[in-house]
């Protein structure tokens, strides 16, 4: 018999930790090969890892809601199989991905250095660089820096009303306590760092969608018998790509690290859904080469995916902006926080009805929908929100424009 380390496989290109979200093995128990021992979340997406061996577990390392590692042990297992292959594959495997990592590291930079690269994983790295701010800077364990040693980082560096709290004291009855973990954890984090760095500023304005609504009724009936439920959402994304050509500032990002505004090729379009573990933002990428129908479809799709907890981690990433269905549940408006490294996010809220006059001279009731456009005040100003709100609106009132797009 021998004792078998097992460790937090590879969990794809740039992604080198993880969170603990299920242990589904314990002490004692006969495991085969391809067996799922532990259920993973990284940037909001799970995944399933499978022992690669059959054994029996010994112990388990890690509980649910620690971050882990690529390479750290999370179990041992008693097994019969000899493993000095494995062993040397993984020597070779570490070796690889050493070689990779310095051909990877920026030529031309002044500002990063392989040192640099070995005080935190891409993701932390990754981080630190959209909110400017040097992992040289931060205090260390073991001389790594990790996801949590930036975000208290940047609370005690802030000089927003980030304040060291005094413990809750409840007199009588004890208060019942959670540990953030998941998706709730991940988005308390990045909000907290989004307030936390960027001005925010807020702007609405309402829309007679009645055109709209006769639009997308014949739409929806027609695509009934193909399973295909067609919303609003689509059309509004069609609205923020027409405005994206004439305000491309709104499909950009800044470099803080190089004090660079970068604009971007294509535009990916994040919305958000509401899951049983959180909120969370699958992204249609290149969506200004899609039609009302692909947009459909691809939302369907996604929005289906990240309910089940199966969107892929590729399309969680890289938004251009973030469109956020606040009406869906309740709400005429409200002040959505911005998606780092994103400059602006679209709330949406609910339909109303509302008495308007009309050409001959008589009054009728119409539907209207309050939008938002909340931005980063660093890069965006007032007039310019304005306009590209404005510009958001007479597309949406005037759909037949959009199907053409």
């Amino acid at each position: 018999m021998e004792i078998e380390n097992i460790k937090l496989p590879d969990l794809g290109e740039g992604v080198t930790e993880g969170e603990i979200i299920k242990i589904k093995v314990s002490p004692g128990d006969t495991v085969s090969m391809d067996q799922v021992l532990l259920e993973v979340m990284t940037d909001k997406a799970s995944m399933e890892i499978p022992s690669s061996i059959n054994g029996k577990v010994t112990e388990v390392k890690v509980k649910e809601g620690d971050m882990v590692a690529v390479g750290q042990v999370v179990l041992t297992m008693e097994t019969k199989e000899t493993r000095k292959d494995t062993i040397k594959q993984e020597e070779m495997n570490s070796s690889k991905k050493q070689k990779k990592m310095e051909q990877e590291l920026p030529k031309t930079s002044n500002t990063i250095t392989q040192k640099d690269y070995d005080l935190a994983v891409p993701a932390t790295r990754k981080l630190a660089e959209e909110f400017g701010v040097s992992l040289k800077d931060i205090p260390k364990r073991n001389n790594k820096v990790t996801r949590e040693d930036l975000i208290r980082h940047v609370k005690s560096s802030s000089k927003s009303h980030f304040q060291p709290l005094t413990p809750l004291k409840v007199e009588g009855e004890e208060i019942k306590r959670e540990t953030l973990t998941g998706i709730k954890r991940i988005m308390f984090e990045t909000m907290t760092l989004s307030k936390a760095t960027i001005p925010h500023f807020t702007i609405t304005e309402t829309a007679n969608v009645k055109h709209l609504v006769n639009v997308r009724t014949k739409l929806k009936e027609q695509l009934k018998s193909q399973n295909i439920k067609l919303t609003y959402l689509p059309f509004f994304i069609k609205a923020i790509l027409s405005g994206f050509k004439e305000f491309p500032i709104f499909n950009s990002s800044y470099d803080e690290q190089n004090k660079e505004v970068v604009y971007k090729k294509s535009a990916h379009i994040g919305f958000a859904v509401d899951t049983n573990q959180g909120l969370i933002v699958p992204v249609i990428k290149e969506a200004e080469k899609k039609s009302v129908l692909d947009l459909t479809k691809e939302i369907q799709n996604l929005g289906e995916q990240a309910r089940k907890g199966t969107v892929q981690r590729e399309n969680l990433t890289g938004g251009s902006i973030t469109l956020t269905n606040i009406g869906s549940l309740a709400g005429l408006s409200g002040t959505p926080i911005i998606n780092p490294p994103e400059v602006a996010i679209l709330g949406i809220y609910r339909m109303y009805q509302q008495i308007v006059k009309t050409d001959s001279s008589g009054f009728e009731e119409n539907p209207f929908i309050n939008f938002s456009i909340t931005c980063d005040h660093r890069l965006i100003d007032g007039a310019t929100a304005a306009r590209f709100l404005k510009n958001f609106i007479s597309r949406v009132e005037e759909p037949s424009l959009l199907i053409l797009d």
